[in-house]
């Protein structure tokens, strides 16, 4: 893939990518009340191009989640604290979120090194951080599997959620022309282990994978905007949570 592609795929990769700040649970809200009906497990989006799930035990958040023509947001929590006749409840309970980019104009194929070296980069950290700083992110491991880049990091943002852990686990990949971001992030009063986290995420790659067996095929050049997310509670996520990146693929191209 030429430099200057993969560049560009970077560039657009960074321009979805969000901090925990994305990460409030509904269901942490005092005043949210369990959803009725039948618990819901999964969602195709994009006029059906893509579907999101979780693994077992998750379930979609509906009222944060949010779909445009130019990026898709979703957020997955324990369905016995989201759906009131739910009965199944995750082996290992967390807050999982899903970014989808729009569709490109050709398959993205940007390296996990490429995309390391960018989210290492202070532009990068930055875009990680809840509060768009880059001083707060510390990025504490990094490293490719199976075409997936793996990211463990920390973000001692004034404006991250208290109810979250300052330590997530994220993987950005591509899905045909799209680029998906899948984050992992554990409650303060039920932590979770690295190892626990690492297993909870690769099975949030597999159900996606899983889902998404063909790569969807192009059909507009690809726009990141996210719109800002509400919790099922009424009450806007913090500021940053979701946004339009100012990164231009000129940036990326001064990284080394």
């Amino acid at each position: 893939m030429p430099i200057s592609k993969t560049r560009n795929a970077v560039a657009l990769a960074a321009a979805f990518c969000f901090g925990p700040g994305a990460l409030v649970p509904a269901a942490q809200a005092r005043s949210f009340t369990p959803l009725p009906g039948p618990p819901v497990t999964q969602v195709s989006v994009q006029d059906g191009a893509i579907t999101i799930t979780g693994p077992a035990g998750y379930c979609l958040d509906s009222s944060a989640t949010r779909e445009r023509s130019d990026g898709v947001f979703v957020m997955l929590g324990n369905c016995t604290r989201l759906y009131r006749h739910a009965q199944q409840s995750p082996e290992i309970s967390a807050v999982l979120t899903a970014l989808v980019s729009a569709p490109s104009d050709a398959p993205q194929s940007p390296s996990p090194d490429a995309l390391e070296r960018y989210f290492r980069s202070e532009d990068g950290r930055a875009a990680l951080s809840v509060d768009n700083r880059a001083e707060t992110v510390e990025i504490q491991e990094g490293h490719a599997q199976d075409g997936v880049l793996l990211l463990q990091l920390r973000d001692s943002s004034t404006e991250r959620p208290a109810g979250l852990s300052d330590s997530t686990w994220r993987a950005v990949f591509a899905l045909g022309n799209r680029l998906v971001s899948l984050a992992v992030t554990a409650h303060v009063e039920e932590p979770i282990d690295t190892e626990q986290s690492r297993q909870l995420l690769n099975s949030f790659i597999a159900a996606m994978q899983a889902a998404n067996p063909s790569p969807p095929e192009a059909s507009a050049p690809a726009r990141i905007l996210v719109p800002e997310a509400v919790s099922s509670a009424g009450d806007p996520l913090p500021k940053n949570s979701m946004r339009q990146s100012t990164l231009t693929p000129q940036d990326v191209n001064s990284i080394p």
